[in-house]
């Protein structure tokens, strides 16, 4: 049984991706084989320059750590958010999806932690979200295992509404792998984006959380009590001058209320909300 695929989206970019993969390398190689086995490594690489050199790379470490690594190249770039939703759903038959970019860092012995949260919950998970060492998530919301995503979003609105933005860094994110609503996130990338102007409007938190409100069961939510990414090492980002940052949440954040049934008035301090990844503006948790 496949209990964790972690696929990474990769473009360009082969010093941060040979880092990930030695971290991933260094969380695996110790495990026993048997969890090994539940656990395989999808690559997507969008047809960059580098191609060659990352596979490479896979083989070595798959061969000399024995651990299942996947190589895949698009016969052409087919963008950033189309590559994102092919991890999405890169493997149908894993249980649980993590996708992770390959500018992403993850603190040391993290796997083996969420391999047994993945394990003991299996049945009725929907989402772990992984905390970072940049975002303080109120203590109130660790650990605990929520219902459903709609009441673990009511719970949030009220003690920490922020923390439902700053998941949307799609590495924070676990999902279980039937959910996803791929015709949503598709829409979102085929129609909504090039009518709204903005590169980014979330596709993958989207298929994600349409698909775990819409789901007939009512999957659980659990934030661990341990910190899986270092986020203080990611690389910066390109400044792009036609990206609106703040918009592009708010209407990610508008969506998320509509499908919740709650007006944005209702939800505290909703006009500081938006300044993300950035330790010293992001407000504090309340409680």
């Amino acid at each position: 049984m496949i209990l964790l695929a972690i696929n990474i989206p990769t473009y360009e970019r082969l010093e941060s991706f040979s880092s990930i993969m030695g971290e991933l390398e260094m969380n695996l190689k110790p495990l026993a084989q048997t969890l090994k086995n539940m656990i395989e490594i999808n690559v997507f690489e969008n047809n960059s320059s580098v191609a060659n050199q990352k596979q490479k790379l896979c083989k070595e470490i798959s061969l000399r750590s024995n651990i299942q690594i996947y190589f895949s190249i698009n016969q052409k770039n087919i963008g950033g958010d189309r590559n994102i939703l092919r991890c999405c759903s890169g493997n149908p038959n894993a249980r649980f999806t993590w996708v992770l970019g390959d500018d992403d860092h993850i603190i040391s012995d993290c796997i083996l932690k969420i391999l047994f949260l993945l394990f003991k919950h299996k049945d009725n998970l929907g989402l772990l979200i992984l905390s970072d060492n940049s975002y303080a998530c109120n203590p109130i919301l660790k650990n605990k295992l929520i219902s459903s995503y709609e009441q673990f979003a009511r719970s949030t609105i009220n003690i920490q509404p922020h923390l439902l933005i700053a998941h949307t860094l799609i590495s924070c994110n676990i999902f279980r792998t039937d959910i996803f609503d791929y015709s949503e996130a598709s829409y979102v990338i085929e129609s909504l984006t090039p009518r709204s102007g903005l590169i980014a409007n979330f596709a993958h938190m989207r298929g994600m959380i349409k698909g775990l409100l819409s789901s007939n069961n009512q999957y659980n939510v659990l934030i661990p009590n341990f910190t899986s990414l270092d986020t203080t090492k990611r690389l910066p980002p390109a400044d792009d001058l036609t990206i609106d940052i703040e918009k592009i949440y708010y209407f990610y954040f508008l969506w998320l209320l509509v499908e919740l049934g709650v007006n944005i008035e209702n939800v505290p301090r909703h006009q500081e909300m938006w300044w993300l990844f950035g330790s010293t503006k992001l407000p504090a948790a309340s409680h």
